[in-house]
């Protein structure tokens, strides 16, 4: 099949016609080699019941943004070695990957969630994008801080390099990174909703893992993940969205600085099959300074 157009929340297949497989994802242009990359977390060994939440780091490659082809695993798990952050049981999420000209390596940071166990993060770096990664910091905790969803940025002007990530349920962080951007310094700040119309407050059941800036065009696109497709309904209903502002009102974050702790070295049982999730790319629209995200069920690059 070939496509056209971005369907949000609708199944996207590979150019071999299988489920793409890279969810918790980034895209980025490469210049170089004038191609889109997507990678992402590969849930083809996931199911409901099942002891695999991700099997490693896979990869596509697109020249026009609609048609992907697989490239392959670029960070491999360890399905051997339950004490290794990258064994496929443990929840690894949202990998992003980062070039650092001053090392002149790619780095890759992984958030990491294992039993009962805090957050931390896994630091790899590699000489070429495709890997070999090998590993920097097995289980890192920027600013002894739990580290949920996150994202990299660089700022050329500068060459500086920041994460923004969120203390789970409660707060956002922004940090700059160390000059190989492999860690952070003492350096950050604390940092509403810019989608429009989206009254469930779910980000239109959907939860953003990067940006994407389109080359040649003032165009951003927000990606992101809709991890349980069966089970999304266009809008909630007032009471859901009442009860969950109450929960949020009543939540007492714990702001103690978070010492790591071993990895459990057992197996767990994953409830949730997300090897079915899907994506929502929607366009950023701007209003001033202000990103403004508003729904589409079918748009293309041209429309902007």
């Amino acid at each position: 099949m070939t496509y056209t157009s971005i369907r949000p929340g609708k199944v996207w297949l590979d150019t071999e016609g299988k489920p793409i497989q890279a969810h918790g994802f980034s895209v980025f242009y490469d210049e170089n080699r004038k191609r889109y990359c997507w990678y992402g977390e590969n849930k083809e060994h996931t199911v409901k019941g099942g002891k695999v939440w991700t099997w490693g780091v896979r990869m596509y490659t697109s020249p026009d943004l609609y048609n992907w082809t697989d490239q392959g695993l670029i960070i491999p798990p360890t399905p051997d070695d339950l004490h290794s952050p990258l064994h496929p049981t443990y929840c690894m999420d949202r990998p992003h990957i980062i070039y650092c000209p001053k090392t002149k390596k790619y780095v890759a940071w992984l958030k990491i969630m294992a039993g009962e166990i805090s957050q931390f993060m896994c630091v790899l770096q590699a000489d070429v994008l495709e890997g070999p990664y090998r590993i920097v910091h097995e289980m890192y905790k920027p600013l002894q801080m739990d580290s949920g969803d996150f994202c990299l940025h660089e700022d050329r002007e500068t060459g500086k390099a920041y994460i923004f990530f969120e203390r789970p349920h409660f707060q956002l962080i922004c940090a700059t990174l160390t000059e190989d951007y492999t860690g952070v310094t003492g350096e950050y700040r604390d940092l509403g909703d810019p989608c429009i119309k989206d009254k469930s407050g779910t980000t239109f059941n959907s939860q953003i893992t990067s940006v994407l800036k389109i080359p040649g065009k003032d165009l951003y696109i927000a990606c992101a993940d809709r991890w349980m497709p069966q089970k999304w309904v266009p809008m909630m209903s007032k009471q859901i969205i009442s009860g969950m502002k109450r929960h949020f009102a009543d939540y007492q974050p714990d702001t103690s600085p978070r010492e790591i702790q071993p990895l459990p070295g057992v197996e767990s049982v994953h409830n949730e099959n997300t090897s079915k999730s899907r994506y929502v790319w929607l366009p950023i629209e701007w209003e001033g300074d202000m990103p403004r995200i508003r729904w589409r069920k079918d748009w293309r690059l041209a429309d902007f």
